[in-house]
C-alpha cells in the first residue's frame, strides 16, 4: 500500500552556490550517511563528479523527507545506492521501521536540474 509521495527539483548552480560558501566536503558531511561519505570521500576531486555525487543525494532525501511519515527522518537516515544496472535505490535506515517500508525511486537530471520522485509502500499487510 502507498503511504506516501514526494518530489524534489533541485537548480545544479543553486547547489553549486551552496558548496562554494559551505565547501563541498562539508556539506557530504552533513547530508550522507557514513556509508555515503566514505565513497564521496574516494571521488576524484573534479567538481562535476562531486557536485552530481551531491545533487543525488540532496534530491532523493529531500523528495523521501517529504513522502515519508516519521517524524525524525534525517539526511543520515537515508542511504542512496546504485544497482549494477544503475538503477538508484533508496534505504531507509532505522532498526524500528527499517522492515515496514519500502522506498521507490526516480531520479532524473537535464537542462541544469536535478528532479527525485519517491513513493513510499508500507511492507504491514493490515
Amino acid at each position: 500500500m502507498i503511504i506516501g509521495i514526494g518530489i524534489d527539483i533541485l537548480s545544479i548552480e543553486r547547489l553549486r552556490g551552496v558548496i562554494l560558501r559551505r565547501g563541498s566536503l562539508n556539506l557530504a558531511r552533513r547530508i550522507c550517511c557514513p556509508r555515503e561519505f566514505i565513497e564521496f570521500k574516494a571521488l576524484p576531486r573534479i567538481e562535476d563528479v562531486q557536485l552530481r555525487f551531491l545533487a543525488s543525494r540532496w534530491t532523493a532525501k529531500e523528495a523521501a523527507y517529504k513522502a515519508l511519515p516519521f517524524p525524525r527522518v534525517t539526511w543520515k537516515s537515508l542511504d542512496l545506492r546504485y544497482m549494477s544496472n544503475g538503477r538508484p535505490t533508496l534505504h531507509y535506515i532505522s532498526r524500528t521501521t527499517e522492515e515496514k517500508v519500502t522506498l521507490l525511486l526516480s531520479l532524473s537530471g537535464d537542462a541544469g536540474v536535478v528532479v527525485g520522485v519517491v513513493v513510499v509502500e508500507s511492507k504491514s499487510t493490515k
